[in-house]
């Protein structure tokens, strides 16, 4: 996974990790042991991308020191055959890597500052004769739900393959959906047990409301990516839906994965506009 052999280093095994994450929750025993896999292929994963990330950030460190030098000492800066197969087949990828690091940004930061109250807080309700097993899966999960979501954002800024995990992520959205369009609702009643717990209840309207203002102001920033915040938006709205009226002993977590990891990609596309210029040079 790096920007040296790929302008998306990893893009095919996160889309791999997020269906593969999918279908083991619909329609396999969501066990230990098929979490614990999941789980680790995901922290694998994720530190792959901080890595390949971090390669840009060094590349390019690397590349102003070396332009500051002078040119009459600068013949040992670097060796011939790597200088000139970096320049060749890398400086478009390093490039695709600065946009990529929007994903480090405050925005997201602060998403996962509130999702970790949100997580802190859910771990504490739960009863303390809970086996430890069953805290570690939903940490697990999600941790998940967080790489997913974190991921997407490193890869959609791209506007090709922002269209291939549009397709994906819809379909499994829509596919967890349908596999479970028998088990969500309960008589279209909201879920009594979450508004009798009002800290989660607040907790979850403080990080909707977040993703919520973000959205707008991108908006405002930039009116062109309109139609971005306009699908953000309306996927969060029933992305809430479905969790105030599901029942609360079905588990959902295939819907958080592909939902974040869907929404994700409208977060940060409505912060990263795309569109080619052109420069003239004058013929001698």
């Amino acid at each position: 996974m790096s920007y040296y052999t790929s302008k998306h280093p990893g893009l095919f095994i996160y889309m791999m990790l997020v269906s593969a994450s999918v279908i083991s929750f619909l329609y396999f025993e969501t066990n230990p042991a098929v979490i614990g896999v999941l789980s680790i292929l995901w922290g694998i994963f994720t530190v792959m991308r901080v890595l390949s990330l971090y390669e840009v950030s060094s590349h390019f460190n690397a590349f102003a020191k070396r332009h500051q030098v002078s040119k009459l000492t600068n013949r040992n800066a670097s060796a011939l055959a790597h200088d000139l197969t970096s320049r060749m087949s890398g400086t478009n990828h390093f490039r695709r890597g600065l946009l990529a690091m929007n994903c480090m940004h405050e925005r997201t930061l602060g998403w996962f500052l509130l999702a970790v109250f949100y997580v802190g807080y859910q771990m504490h309700i739960f009863d303390s004769a809970a086996p430890k097993a069953f805290l570690v899966q939903e940490i697990a999960t999600f941790l998940m739900v967080g790489a997913a979501f974190w991921a997407g954002q490193s890869y959609a800024y791209s506007n090709q393959a922002s269209r291939s995990l549009l397709i994906l992520f819809t379909a499994l959205f829509a596919l967890s959906i349908f596999s479970m369009k028998g088990q969500l609702f309960i008589n279209l009643k909201i879920n009594e047990n979450l508004l009798n717990n009002d800290t989660t209840l607040w907790l979850l309207t403080i990080l909707t409301c977040y993703c919520v203002t973000s959205l707008i102001y991108a908006f405002f920033k930039n009116m062109r990516m309109g139609l971005n915040v306009l699908g953000g938006l309306m996927l969060l709205i029933f992305m809430c839906i479905i969790f105030l009226l599901h029942d609360p002993s079905v588990p959902n977590a295939a819907l958080w994965i592909s939902g974040w990891a869907l929404f994700s990609v409208f977060w940060i596309r409505a912060y990263v506009p795309r569109q080619k210029t052109y420069t003239l040079y004058q013929c001698e």
